[in-house]
């Protein structure tokens, strides 16, 4: 075992608290290998835990979807798949990595730790299956099994009760944009009470359609509950609620969707870029989104501070491709310039990346965006999406690491890569929507 004993009396330490003292030392310190840090080293003896850690999602699939086959006998088949997702989320099993502590004896690569990799929610949690996959190994399937119900229990039991791990707002975004061709948006009303302990009101909408409120300790949870209750009033009023959804809006200027922003991501979500496009071109009224024209490219625009990464896609729709970097000036210079583009290479449909958080919400830069995609709307006669594009840069980063791109080149390539991850999501959507 290519370890020092400084690492093997950190180890031990490390399989003691986790409750399994008897595990193989080689096989948790490769647990706790990055394939960055390999690629970095070497002499390193191993090559990353990218091996265990495809064990270990397996073992976790296994344990969960057992423990909620015999927990709800009576639970149909697709409730129980959407549990399953949210509990083995890379991001609830990221969560039990913080709580463990895993993080502090990951080996990475320098690239990776200077691009933030140690808090990466993708990477820590990988770093819980590859863990499992060394308990699995080790001590065998039940030790592995119990271990992993031991850190998701909670949300086994919240299941259990009703509580949070169903994704109300996932499912009335899901179909109100199926049965009325829009997305909810969310609205808080107010809050009440010290800061300590304050509770929120929300309302959502759809249109001028107030659909119901919720209130909650935080903005998520008052959201949360407003979906809730949504989902409820459209099972019992639709007949009242079609009429008054499909009328023609009259939006006073400070009631725009746009400045009221999309719905908020519920933070369960799969990869970010699953997040469902807004089309600028949509009607006022309440019908189906227009799809995409059939045939032709579409470009995609990642907007920095400095630089703007223009990708495009092939004719087929099947290839995102990084394009070139554009330096940021004003908006009208940019818009024109990219026109020339769209008009170069027969775009028939433009994507714009949204400056987002971790959490869903808009960054301040999200207000350029909106504002450039507005202006290529007015300006040209195509489909202009809005699309989420959180971690599209850091996941860009770590490609171009991982693929040997030197630092000073990088930079030169960064954005439009950027871009091309963006790209590349919003095609995923139409293949899975089969669209067209």
């Amino acid at each position: 075992m290519d370890v020092t004993s400084e690492r093997q009396a950190s180890l031990r330490e490390l399989a003691r608290r986790l409750g399994v003292p008897h595990v193989d030392l080689g096989l948790l310190h490769e647990a706790l290998c990055h394939s960055s840090f390999a690629n970095e080293n070497a002499n390193c003896s191993t090559y990353g835990n990218e091996r265990l850690e495809f064990l270990g999602d397996s073992v976790v699939g296994l344990a969960v979807t057992e423990a909620l086959y015999l927990k709800f006998p009576e639970m149909r088949e697709g409730d129980l798949s959407k549990i399953k997702s949210i509990i083995v989320s890379k991001r609830i099993l990221s969560e039990r990595t913080e709580e463990l502590g895993l993080g502090d004896y990951l080996l990475l690569g320098k690239g990776e730790e200077q691009t933030g990799g140690r808090r990466r929610f993708s990477i820590l949690g990988n770093l819980f299956e590859s863990v499992v996959g060394a308990i699995y190994l080790s001590e065998g399937i039940e030790t592995a099994k119990q271990f992993v119900l031991k850190q998701v229990g909670e949300e086994l039991h919240r299941a259990a009760v009703g509580e949070s791990i169903i994704d109300y707002k996932s499912d009335l975004q899901e179909r109100t944009q199926k049965e009325f061709g829009v997305l909810p948006i969310y609205r808080l009303v107010h809050s009440t009470g010290p800061d300590h302990d304050r509770e929120f009101v929300v309302q959502v909408l759809m249109g001028e359609t107030i659909l119901s409120e919720g209130t909650g300790k935080s903005k998520k949870k008052a959201e949360k509950a407003a979906a809730q209750n949504a989902l409820k009033r459209l099972d019992s009023d639709r007949t009242r609620l079609v009429p008054e959804l499909t009328e023609e809006p009259t939006l006073r200027p400070s009631q725009e969707p746009a400045a009221v922003g999309m719905p908020t991501v519920p933070t369960e979500t799969p990869p970010p870029t699953c997040l469902p496009p807004i089309h600028l071109s949509q009607p006022r009224r309440v019908k189906p989104l227009t799809a995409v024209p059939r045939e032709g490219r579409i470009l995609a625009i990642d907007l920095g501070e400095k630089r703007i990464g223009i990708a495009l896609s092939d004719e087929l729709r099947t290839i995102a491709q990084p394009l070139v970097t554009m330096k940021s000036n004003r908006t009208s210079a940019l818009v024109k310039d990219v026109t020339e583009l769209i008009r170069k290479h027969e775009v028939s449909a433009v994507v714009v990346g949204l400056p987002r958080t971790l959490d869903g919400q808009e960054r301040e830069s999200a207000a350029t965006a909106r504002k450039i995609a507005d202006r290529l709307q007015k300006s040209l006669s195509m489909p202009v999406i809005l699309w989420d594009e959180r971690l599209s840069t850091v996941g860009s980063e770590r490609h171009l690491i991982e693929s040997g791109v030197r630092r000073r080149d990088r930079r030169d390539v960064i954005d439009q890569c950027a871009a091309a991850w963006i790209l590349e999501g919003y095609l995923e959507y139409l293949r899975q929507n089969e669209i067209p």
